[in-house]
């Protein structure tokens, strides 16, 4: 009976399977010893040279194999404490084995960006390449425009991937509206929440979401105090009391005392509306490169 010999094709996905899996076992192992509290081993992240030699023939299979890795390791919260430093490794060595796994270009152009890591400007590449290598994908250039708006307040190229993401198959009609408000956005409220709550509806890990919900919030919150605001405005112009919100209801400027959606107090302060919720007014302003002021 001769025996078969297994050719380096034959060979990739089972060496793939056999690292992982050694990978896997180590942590577990570890994890057994430690507290859930500490941080789990450094995970082991292929160089490109190796990772290409050994997918050699089953690229889809090698790239699905580190992709399930990359989302068990973005969901152990015992890296979060380290910021998750095998995740920008593990989404460039993917796309590196496979340029067309598009669900990849996806995940890290939302998880680079959680507070946890702020690496938005990889985020940003990994999904212009994207945009590139998936053509029919309307949903990649969409997170990008999102990014650039929201993180990085480059408005102009926010607006091109937007519109980008308008004409391929499967975008919202609203979209190429979208587009047109971002365009000339500083300030535009309206147009951010339209994309927080695209986002917030999209987001599968419940970290992620959590932050866009948020931020959603604080931005409902910004547009109920600019209400305030413009009724302070008409009331000092007509020379009446503006000392607090219950004034401007019993004069008339407010129909009601407004409700703050992230859940403080709306008040008057320093002469303009403030809320108990934060310290300071969200004040966004061009080409002022990402700031956290959302917490």
């Amino acid at each position: 009976m001769s025996s078969r010999r297994f050719t380096l094709r034959e060979l990739s996905p089972i060496l793939f399977i056999l690292i992982s899996a050694a990978v896997s076992q180590m942590a577990l192992r570890h994890a057994e010893r430690a507290k859930s509290d500490r941080l789990a081993l450094p995970i082991v992240v292929p160089n490109r040279a190796l990772a290409l030699t050994a997918a050699l023939g089953y690229e889809a299979f090698a790239a699905d194999m580190l992709w399930l890795h990359a989302l068990e390791y973005f969901g152990d919260n015992r890296y979060a404490q380290g910021g998750y430093p095998a995740l920008v490794p593990l989404f460039v060595r993917i796309t590196d084995i496979d340029d067309r796994f598009c669900a990849v270009y996806r995940q890290a152009g939302l998880a680079l960006t959680i507070n946890e890591v702020k690496r938005v400007d990889v985020a940003n590449d990994l999904l212009r390449r994207g945009t590139e290598m998936c053509p029919d994908d309307a949903y990649i250039p969409f997170i990008l425009g999102f990014n650039l708006y929201f993180f990085q307040r480059k408005y102009e190229e926010a607006s091109l991937a937007l519109f980008e993401a308008a004409g391929r198959p499967g975008a919202p009609p609203w979209v190429g509206e979208l587009a047109s408000r971002v365009a000339g956005s500083v300030e535009d409220l309206y147009a951010m929440e339209l994309l927080l709550s695209a986002m917030v509806d999209a987001q599968t890990d419940e970290r992620a979401r959590d932050q866009m919900e948020r931020r959603l919030l604080r931005v409902q919150t910004e547009q109920a105090l600019r209400k305030v605001d413009e009724a302070l405005r008409q009331a000092k112009a007509a020379g009446k009391d503006a000392s607090s919100v219950a004034a401007l209801v019993r004069q008339g400027f407010l129909a009601e005392a407004p409700k703050d959606p992230s859940g403080g107090q709306i008040v008057i302060k320093d002469g303009e509306a403030a809320t108990t919720k934060y310290k300071d007014r969200l004040r966004l302003e061009q080409n002022d490169v990402f700031r956290e002021v959302w917490e």
